[in-house]
């Protein structure tokens, strides 16, 4: 299992839910998302270039964090696990969903606390105003919206529900 932490997610975020998994059984690698805590840029206390202002910085971000994932799995499959899968929550669900629709070996996906649109979470979210408050002031929902539905999972809702699909693991797909 693939266990992608929520938005600021520190370190040891997480990692009593992996104990729990190995507990019952199953392995559970943790993945640290793109500027989230060893993967911060010094001086950096939140992991705000992650989801931010700058639309396409949060786009790459999301790029990196499907890439990642995608990478966790190809490393599992090499270790000789057969049954993959992958548990998000918030920020890490979305990426966990986008690595779903993209990539067909997660048999078992946990979307914890995920939504449909990113730019309606940000425009309505209590823990990104300040990512809001930031954006050019010409920028309206609808625009915010379209700028980032490239990675919504609702835009993505239709290949993650046709089921198998004829993806190479070891050819990333774009989003």
């Amino acid at each position: 299992m693939v266990v992608l932490p929520q938005w600021n997610a520190d370190q040891e975020s997480h990692n009593g839910l992996c104990r729990i998994f190995n507990m019952l059984g199953i392995s559970a690698l943790r993945l640290s998302m793109p500027y989230h805590d060893v993967r911060k840029p010094a001086g950096i206390e939140r992991a705000d270039y992650a989801v931010s202002s700058n639309l396409g910085r949060t786009l790459d971000a999301a790029r990196q964090a499907v890439a990642d994932t995608r990478s966790c799995l190809d490393w599992l499959e090499s270790q000789g696990y057969l049954k993959l899968g992958i548990v998000g929550t918030s920020l890490g669900s979305c990426y966990a969903y986008l690595t779903s629709a993209h990539d067909e070996r997660s048999k078992v996906n946990v979307f914890n606390h995920c939504s449909t649109t990113f730019g309606e979470v940000v425009w309505t979210g209590q823990a990104t105003r300040h990512v809001r408050a930031g954006l050019d002031a010409d920028l309206s929902l609808e625009r915010l919206r379209r700028a980032w539905m490239a990675i919504s999972p609702i835009a993505t809702r239709k290949s993650l529900l046709a089921g198998p699909r004829n993806h190479s693991s070891s050819t990333p797909s774009t989003i």
